[in-house]
């Protein structure tokens, strides 16, 4: 089962990622599936620590495959600046490419740039793209950027920078977020320094306790506290409460049930 995280970001009930330009290192499989939970889509790529280009890990375009990164949906002004490390590991015949795309919400795909790939030198690409130097006038719009690499090449790709920020409060749209089928609601807010939570839960006799965790990021979460289920059938609300230490705080829910089978919310 896919793991959705609920992201509340206790001053303002968004995500960081909303007022921030996008970075990513890839240096762990985790921070991987934290993209990946944020709407970013993998195909045929994988996260590497084998041989980074910078850190402990990178991702790999897999060969004799045409292969894709895409970023969720991005709130794109006039301009956009990508940038981002890649080098070239295995290659089989033909023409060798990497290509950048701005796609709009149709589906249209607009190619920004088109990088051979001549060699297997490490390189550092950086570039700006607006309505002067792209085919149409895009500019500005909600998009994402996808970069395809061509099915005759492997190619591992690394430090990625956007300048753009996500369109949707933690990258997916809200219907692209579906709770679990336990998890009925879960929200919060915060009054005079101290965080609320609230969730409601169907079939609450299949649970046995909640771990409510915390992070400063989105990304790194740590135990907040524990609630344990009141062993009611049918659906039970549950609360749990804490003073506010730091400006931005983000929550998630870690669900057991009576075989320990975990689930997130």
């Amino acid at each position: 089962m896919k793991k959705i995280f609920t992201l509340f970001a206790c001053t303002s009930l968004i995500a960081a990622k909303s007022f921030s330009q996008i970075s990513e290192t890839f240096e762990t499989s985790g921070d991987v599936t934290n993209m990946i939970n944020e709407c970013w889509t993998f195909t045929t790529v994988s996260h590497n620590n084998s041989a980074p280009i910078d850190g402990i890990g990178s991702m790999t375009s897999q060969l004799n495959s045409t292969s894709q990164i895409a970023t969720p949906y991005l709130n794109i002004g006039s301009s956009v600046t990508l940038s981002f490390d890649y080098q070239r590991v295995a290659v089989s015949g033909g023409s060798r490419t990497l290509k950048v795309y701005l796609v709009d919400t149709t589906g249209n795909q607009t190619i920004l740039d088109n990088i051979v790939l001549n060699d297997g030198n490490l390189h550092s690409y950086s570039n700006s793209f607006d309505n002067s130097n792209t085919p149409g006038n895009h500019f500005p719009l909600k998009g994402k950027i996808m970069f395809q690499f061509s099915n005759n090449v492997s190619v591992t790709f690394d430090e990625l920078n956007i300048s753009a920020n996500y369109f949707y409060p933690g990258g997916c749209a809200p219907s692209q977020s579906p709770l679990p089928v336990k998890l009925v609601s879960f929200q919060g807010n915060l009054n005079a320094g101290k965080v609320s939570l609230q969730w409601t839960v169907a079939e609450n006799e299949m649970n046995d306790h909640f771990e409510v965790q915390r992070s400063v990021d989105g990304k790194v979460f740590e135990t907040a506290g524990l609630v344990v289920a009141s062993g009611k059938y049918g659906s039970e609300s549950y609360s749990f409460s804490e003073v506010m230490n730091s400006d931005k705080n983000y929550y998630r829910l870690k669900m057991f049930d009576k075989d320990q089978v975990i689930n997130y919310s």
